[in-house]
């Protein structure tokens, strides 16, 4: 297995934040919760970003990708992040993420975003079942109700920006 520029066995990781977009989001902007979800996102991209490694935005269409379907503006993105859509809880269901994070060499991949108990799990579980190695980031996942973010933390993996950091 090949090292990182730390001398860390890589597992190249990815990562992916899911539907962080106007229309989910538009009622939550003022909240402190909204504040530090896309602070602990925006520190995870930061960390992506500066070791040159895949960041992957995929937005829920439904059908339709009018301006309300458009990421929130706070998120730090960069000009080289992938983008794709999707129309299922499952980012990998009937669509192209699972040959776009092999053909990055992709094996880890640290979800991001929203819903904890409906995008976020089923994407979550789609990658498992898949063979990666799967993640969600601390801090760094919505819900619609706070039970299911803290069942989530008893029953998936996850990973801290400090953690990542010193693993990147």
């Amino acid at each position: 297995m090949e090292q990182n520029k730390k001398g860390n066995l890589a597992m190249k990781p990815a990562l992916v934040i899911i539907d962080l977009q106007e229309v989910f989001l538009r009622e939550r902007k003022h909240t402190s919760t909204y504040q530090s979800i896309l602070g602990h996102i925006n520190y995870a991209l930061d960390i992506f970003h500066q070791a040159d490694l895949p960041v992957i935005i995929i937005r829920d269409v439904y059908g339709e990708d009018g301006e309300d379907f458009k990421c929130v503006a706070e998120l730090d993105l960069h000009e080289g992040d992938l983008h794709m859509t999707k129309s299922h809880f499952n980012a990998f269901y009937q669509s192209p993420l699972e040959t776009l994070l092999s053909d990055l060499d992709v094996q880890s991949i640290v979800l991001a975003g929203m819903t904890a108990e409906y995008c976020i799990d089923a994407t979550y579980f789609g990658g498992k079942d898949r063979g990666f190695n799967v993640c969600l980031l601390q801090g760094g996942v919505f819900a619609s109700q706070e039970q299911a973010l803290t069942l989530s933390y008893y029953t998936r993996d996850w990973v801290s920006c400090s953690a990542l950091k010193s693993f990147i």
